[in-house]
């Protein structure tokens, strides 16, 4: 382990970005509670002090976040869809507080759109739609690909209404509407 997982609860979120930005994050190295500490940490500090960043700030952020997932990633593997999780629900939680703004990955709707719907296990939801009512008689592996699609689009339900417009906002309804169906 080293230092970059040292104090990460004393840290405020400009430490935080010091620490995650590529040149910082480069070294870091640590098992999978170390970087799930991290992201819940650096996650927390941003939704704490998001009604008060500006512009640069935001860039900052959203660019050291993305650096500590990918950095994550890289030093402990995927972790099914651990990152993208984390990445989804922060971007969902900032985008209820503080609203979207052009060119922040952290608050572009369509990045987290594209993401949820770029990750589904199945290519139709009408293939969801129809094992859903029986998942009962399906493989582990079927299950945990109709539990995925519930678990992906969870963080997309509150924006929903940022969506409106977007060119996949339609794929997204589709899959939404197949979840009550899903176990």
């Amino acid at each position: 382990m080293t230092y970059h997982f040292d104090d990460l609860a004393t840290l405020n979120l400009d430490g935080h970005v010091q620490r995650w930005s590529p040149d910082g994050v480069r070294t870091a190295q640590g098992d999978v509670n170390d970087w799930l500490a991290a992201a819940q940490m650096f996650a927390a500090r941003t939704i704490e002090a998001a009604p008060e960043l500006d512009g640069p700030q935001w860039l900052a952020v959203s660019d050291a976040w993305l650096q500590l997932l990918a950095a994550a990633e890289s030093s402990v593997g995927k972790k099914g869809l651990e990152w993208q999780h984390r990445d989804h629900n922060l971007t969902s939680v900032l985008l209820q507080k503080v609203g979207p703004r052009a060119g922040v990955p952290l608050r572009d709707p369509a990045r987290l759109l594209d993401s949820v719907l770029d990750l589904m296990p199945m290519d139709d939801p009408a293939t969801a739609r129809e094992l859903g009512p029986r998942w009962r008689e399906l493989s582990r592996e079927q299950i945990i690909e109709l539990r995925m699609i519930k678990m992906l689009v969870a963080p997309t339900r509150p924006v929903r209404p940022l969506l409106n417009g977007l060119p996949r906002a339609r794929e997204l309804d589709a899959w939404l509407e197949v979840c009550p169906l899903l176990p």
